[in-house]
């Protein structure tokens, strides 16, 4: 693998690539960027998407990871590719230091939002170098997993699962962003306690993000594009 990313980089000396190496020399992962990935993330590096694809393309136990930015056309864009042995913590670590150091002219400084599994929060993600940016659960996790739970599976949640579903995914407009907030709490009304837990941690942040954050809805889409799923992977 090497020798092949080192041949390429010989043809095209915009290429450019990493090797991560565990405690005993062996590879245990690889990220490469092409000419064209550089400029998307010295262009617009502010709103990024992380996450890997471990299903169905990957057969080996070796995560695919295609980080991806929003453009100024509201175009997903990635930045990057890599293969790691494992999703975890350190796996994030390396691959964003990695991403900037084959980037010496976009700084970590200016990601403003970052989205992602629950594999990482706003702590490992500012630890991580992205120390201006905010963090945000991505949409399908939060939907399938983490407002289920914070609701009540079985007994509320039916009842805002649109609801939620059209907040999330769909809202093209900050007004009927509104709206959908505000019917959310309607019917949570009677529950302050729920309610309170999930304006904490969903409905409240997601007013506070800057408008020029929210005009970007497509940023839900961009893992999508990048990985080739199916699914709906980022919020808002």
């Amino acid at each position: 693998v090497k020798c092949l990313l080192l041949e390429y980089k010989q043809r095209d000396e915009c290429f450019d690539f990493r090797i991560l190496r565990d405690t005993r020399g062996r590879p245990a992962g690889v990220v490469w960027q092409t000419g064209a990935m550089r400029r998307a993330l010295e262009r617009t590096p502010e709103f990024m998407c992380l996450d890997a694809r471990k299903t169905r393309a990957n057969l080996e136990g070796w995560p695919y990871f295609a980080p991806v930015v929003l453009n100024s056309f509201g175009e997903c864009q990635c930045v990057a590719e890599a293969f790691i042995c494992s999703e975890r913590k350190t796996a994030y670590e390396w691959l964003l230091h990695s991403i900037f150091d084959m980037t010496p002219n976009a700084s970590p400084d200016e990601v403003r939002v970052v989205f992602s599994d629950g594999i990482l929060d706003k702590g490992d993600i500012n630890r991580f170098g992205l120390r201006e940016a905010q963090w945000f659960l991505d949409g399908w996790h939060a939907y399938v997993n983490d407002i289920p739970d914070i609701v009540g599976r079985n007994t509320k949640w039916p009842k805002v699962k649109e609801l939620v579903r059209e907040w999330i995914f769909d809202v093209q407009d900050d007004e009927r962003f509104n709206e959908v907030v505000s019917e959310i709490r309607m019917v949570l009304r009677h529950d302050p306690e729920t309610l309170e837990r999930l304006e904490k941690e969903y409905l409240r942040r997601s007013e506070n993000v800057s408008g020029e954050c929210r005009q970007h809805r497509r940023t839900q889409r961009c893992c999508v594009d990048a990985n080739g799923d199916d699914t709906l992977s980022l919020s808002n």
